[in-house]
């Protein structure tokens, strides 16, 4: 049994829309999905395009600011796990599909 293939069949899918974070060397930044350019996955940065508007400014991310990103720098809010002290943990189970 192909395991990529069995394991694809367990991604959680997410379009436009969907309010997500920028993995981002200054921490996460919050931001919102407003086009799935190519769809792609959180396992691999070779594929995917994202389009995102940023919701919360943070250094150097200003509010409204518009960037397109590689699909695994875009974590939905949901696969992210705060911990103490301020690290947290992410769960690359998720897939970005066109609507």
């Amino acid at each position: 049994m192909n395991t990529a293939t069995a394991t694809d069949n367990h991604l959680d899918k997410y379009t436009t829309g969907a309010m997500a974070y920028i993995d981002s060397f200054c921490g996460l930044i919050k931001c919102k999905v407003t086009e799935v350019r190519e769809p792609g996955d959180g396992r691999s940065c070779t594929n995917g395009e994202i389009a995102v508007v940023v919701t919360k400014a943070r250094q150097a991310y200003h509010l409204g600011e518009k960037l397109v990103l590689a699909s695994c720098l875009v974590i939905p809010r949901d696969k992210v796990r705060l911990k103490r002290g301020g690290h947290f943990t992410i769960n690359t189970m998720y897939e970005w599909v066109c609507p």
